[in-house]
């Protein structure tokens, strides 16, 4: 997937990396944790959408309408939480 996602790269508007990047942060998280497994696959494919880890992490943020991303890690380190703080 992410070797089609790369050869599609120059085809693709802002707008149609957007919508590929946001079905996989809804699939992500659906049910308000990201495992650590998840996150590294978002991740890649943000990578191969050619978006950077910062503005990756600025539209998790705002995707969910957190002001911050807490990132807790369990005791075997296997998900992130999501939460509204502040």
């Amino acid at each position: 997937m992410l070797e089609r996602l790369r050869r599609e790269l120059p085809g693709l508007d802002d707008i149609g990396r957007d919508l590929i990047l946001a079905s996989g942060f809804r699939v992500a998280c659906a049910d308000g944790e990201i495992e650590v497994e998840k996150d590294q696959q978002h991740r890649a494919i943000a990578g191969a959408l050619a978006i950077n880890e910062g503005l990756l992490d600025l539209k998790t943020a705002t995707a969910v309408g957190l002001r911050h991303v807490q990132r807790l890690e369990s005791q075997g380190g296997t998900s992130t939480k999501l939460a509204r703080t502040g």
